[in-house]
């Protein structure tokens, strides 16, 4: 996907199934619909994805904002869904949704948690 130049934007556990479910090897990625292609001149959809996942110069994006972000936002969001499968909680734990868009916003992640020993 990365090498084709497209940013997926919001890549969460609900969009990762398995083709085979007796084949790990069988990961899918679906859901496609605020994928976009990395060299946009302006993106339609310019703030997207889930709260919790997305990657924090995503939130901090302004509408008239001419900057673009990368495939890397990608990266982010399998970097917190790992996070969960170490830690067994979000890394911006709360029910609350404004409040999980602010802390993904900061990114203030507690990397001190015992399960990383």
């Amino acid at each position: 996907m990365h090498e084709m130049g497209i940013m997926h934007r919001d890549i969460k556990p609900e969009n990762i199934v398995l083709k085979d479910k007796k084949k790990l090897s069988s990961l899918a990625l679906i859901d496609f619909g605020l994928a976009t292609y990395v060299k946009q001149e302006k993106y339609i959809y310019y703030r997207c994805g889930t709260p919790g996942f997305i990657a924090p110069e995503i939130i901090r994006m302004k509408k008239d904002d001419l900057s673009q972000y990368s495939e890397i936002c990608d990266i982010f969001s399998a970097g917190v869904i790992f996070y969960i499968l170490i830690v067994g909680q979000s890394p911006f734990p709360s029910s609350d949704y404004k409040k999980v868009l602010k802390l993904n916003k900061r990114c203030d992640i507690d990397f001190k948690i015992k399960k990383f020993d």
